[in-house]
């Protein structure tokens, strides 16, 4: 297998308190070599044709706010989209796509000093509009693929303690 292509990572603070980070990759995969047993038993997969289960470009944009002013210092909110391209499946002669999807996801944080140590709270929840995806595919045999879900809506919440 030969994997090629750029990715670009862009994260700066934009204000005083506002961050923002944006990825992007692009993944061109194709079959560099085979052997005979699993063209015997695949036959769909020649060298130099694109790979299953990679998609070809995975993105995402993500930002952050940590007030400032004295009556709203120490919290924080932020949010952020992720973006993945369509994908092949494995084995299955034709081949079927897996589309691709965008899920979005957020967080708030409230931080304090006690003394010298810095206490967090955070809540995350991940897939906010509870987006119905599917993140892969698999196969038992040349004819039978079972999809990978992708995650639903999930909440997530944290307490850290750093001194």
């Amino acid at each position: 297998m030969h994997n090629r292509g750029p990715e670009l990572d862009i994260q700066g603070e934009i204000l005083p308190g506002w961050s923002a980070i944006a990825t992007y990759s692009y993944t061109d995969t194709t079959i560099s070599k085979t052997n005979p047993e699993n063209e015997a038993f695949l036959g769909l997969y020649p060298v130099g044709t694109r790979y299953w289960g990679v998609p070809r470009n995975t993105a995402s944009l993500f930002s952050t706010y940590e007030f400032q002013s004295d009556t709203l210092k120490g919290f924080k909110l932020g949010g952020g989209v992720n973006l993945q391209s369509s994908q092949l499946t494995c084995c299955l002669a034709p081949q079927f796509t897996i589309p691709g999807y965008a899920t979005v996801d957020l967080l708030a944080a409230y931080s304090i000093k006690v003394g010298k140590t810095k206490v967090s709270a955070q809540l995350n929840v991940n897939n906010l509009l509870d987006k119905y995806y599917f993140t892969g595919a698999g196969f038992d045999s040349p004819s039978i693929m079972f999809p990978t879900f992708g995650q639903p809506r999930f909440f997530m919440g944290s307490i850290s303690i750093q001194y």
